[in-house]
């Protein structure tokens, strides 16, 4: 028995010993990636692959597609729900300042029929609302004077599964870019904050997945029927 028990202790430290020798050759090996600019963000890694993927679907756009250009919001839409032309060039966490970056990626953008954009709400962790707004002038001058554009409101949070309180500035931030859309033509703003919000301003539960940010089945059949109706009515 006690030779059993000194194995075992003996097994133990072995192990412990490894473990402590992974641990410091991952350690440098990370290192090394990071000083020979290897390593790269989850984002930043889905960012390249989503767009390898745009890139691909860009060069086979057909002429007169609503082009829908975003962050999750856009990333999670059935875009054929919506309207037979759609195209989907969402990213899951994207900016404005990432949309900014990629817009001249879309070749498909100088013969599209409209373009829908829903983002910001990724921006709120890094920039304040000024330069928000600024991103989205320069998003909005990027874009063909005859192509018209609908830029979707950005949603309130459900604050209750939150730690962060956005609401306030997202309510801001909405009015601020609907003056701007209303001051340029071919512009249009979708408000789409009254039919998913409840009675106390948070994005209501039941459209929702419980993380109070991205929107259930329920909710996407509301943002759907909006814009497309919002779609329609500008002839679109």
């Amino acid at each position: 028995m006690q030779k059993l028990i000194v194995f075992l202790i003996g097994y133990c430290v072995f192990l412990h010993l490894v473990l402590a020798v992974f641990i410091v050759k991952f350690d440098a090996l990370q290192r090394l990636s990071e000083k020979l600019g290897y390593a790269e963000s989850r984002h930043a890694w889905h960012y390249r692959q989503m767009m390898a993927l745009h890139r691909r679907i860009d060069a086979c756009v057909p002429e007169g597609a609503v082009l829908f250009i975003g962050d999750s919001f856009i990333q999670g839409m059935c875009v054929a729900a919506i309207t037979e032309k759609g195209v989907n060039f969402g990213i899951g966490g994207d900016t404005t300042t990432g949309v900014l970056r990629r817009l001249d990626e879309y070749t498909c953008l100088k013969k599209a029929k409209a373009v829908v954009l829903a983002v910001g709400y990724n921006d709120l962790r890094e920039l304040d609302n000024d330069a928000i707004v600024a991103n989205c002038r320069e998003i909005f001058k990027l874009i063909p004077k005859n192509c018209p554009v609908l830029f979707c409101s950005m949603l309130p949070t459900d604050e209750r599964y939150r730690h962060e309180r956005y609401n306030d500035r997202i309510a801001k931030l909405n009015r601020s870019i609907a003056n701007i859309c209303s001051s340029i033509e071919n512009t249009h703003f979708v408000d789409l904050t009254e039919k998913l919000m409840d009675t106390e301003g948070n994005l209501s539960l039941q459209y929702h997945e419980e993380d109070g940010v991205h929107l259930n089945g329920k909710g996407y059949s509301v943002y759907n029927e909006t814009l497309r109706t919002s779609l329609m009515s500008f002839g679109l």
